[in-house]
């Protein structure tokens, strides 16, 4: 299965930066490889695999809607862009 990276917007979300950075647990099957503040909200840059660029971009959408629940955070989610990386072994 290929691997994507996925970028997220979590808008209106009044988390702290240094709270955000906290946060050590990542959402199920992503990885977090990046996190900050962003326009009125939070940015994450996520890595995961899926089969395809709409399954990735659904996948990550709804796995950090939960996660935010779960670190009782609130917030929209939204995918700012979606791209695959291309590997040796994807071929």
């Amino acid at each position: 299965m290929p691997r994507y990276h996925v970028t997220v917007g979590i808008l209106e979300c009044s988390i702290s930066e240094a709270d955000l950075g906290g946060i050590q647990q990542d959402p199920p099957g992503w990885l977090i490889t990046e996190r900050s503040r962003w326009r009125s909200g939070v940015r994450l840059d996520l890595e995961g695999r899926a089969n395809d660029p709409s399954a990735a971009e659904r996948g990550a959408r709804a796995e950090v809607a939960v996660w935010l629940g779960r670190q009782g955070i609130d917030g929209d989610v939204a995918v700012s862009r979606t791209r695959r990386e291309l590997a040796d072994h994807d071929h």
